[in-house]
């Protein structure tokens, strides 16, 4: 997104050089709103997005109407107790109780934890610690879309520990993912979801 910005503002056509950039990322880091405004970015939000929030940042940029309160960063923080396997009522929130929109983006979002979690778990075989902590993180992120809160919540556990340098018991942060990802499906199978 950093390259893509800089080339877009490098541009001679200044309408095309102004035209608005927004980022969205997989996380709310603190600073991570200062590095894409200083790459040159108008605007960011974190997932997980609602389709309210980027309501907001398209009438923001395009039609410059604010709303009274910003687009704000996303994080949750969940106490341990209050982890759900899929939070239906933030997922009913962010797409609008559309159920087919629920159904089709849970089918997507199904479909392409499988494919990661392949490749989390050839990663973590191989002891290759940089694509260990890319699939988490790609976990994470979709998992936070898709309101699938303990998902989330353990792949970020795996993403930081290999962050901090923390190699140990990777197999078992693998197994907790796995088993979150068994539980989310077992659940949405149960619940006739999709």
């Amino acid at each position: 997104g950093f390259e893509v910005t800089a080339k877009i503002r490098d541009l001679k056509d200044a309408n095309l050089k102004n035209i608005p950039v927004i980022a969205i990322t997989a996380s709310a880091m603190k600073g991570d709103r200062e590095k894409c405004l200083k790459a040159g970015m108008n605007d960011y939000i974190s997932k997980p997005i609602k389709i309210e929030d980027i309501q907001n940042i398209i009438e923001k940029w395009l039609f410059h109407k604010e709303k009274a309160e910003s687009t704000k960063d996303l994080k949750q923080t969940y106490p341990e107790s209050k982890i759900k396997i899929l939070d239906l009522e933030d997922l009913n929130l962010r797409l609008m109780n559309k159920e087919n929109l629920i159904k089709n983006m849970l089918k997507g979002f199904i479909k392409e934890i499988g494919d990661l979690m392949l490749n989390l778990e050839k990663a973590v075989n191989n002891n290759d610690y940089e694509q260990v902590q890319f699939f988490a993180h790609a976990i994470k992120g979709s998992a936070a879309n898709a309101s699938a809160t303990e998902l989330s919540k353990r792949a970020k556990e795996l993403e930081f520990k290999i962050k901090k340098g923390d190699y140990i018991d990777i197999d078992s942060s693998f197994n907790k993912i796995s088993q979150s990802v068994k539980k989310l499906e077992k659940f949405i199978d149960n619940n006739n979801i999709i």
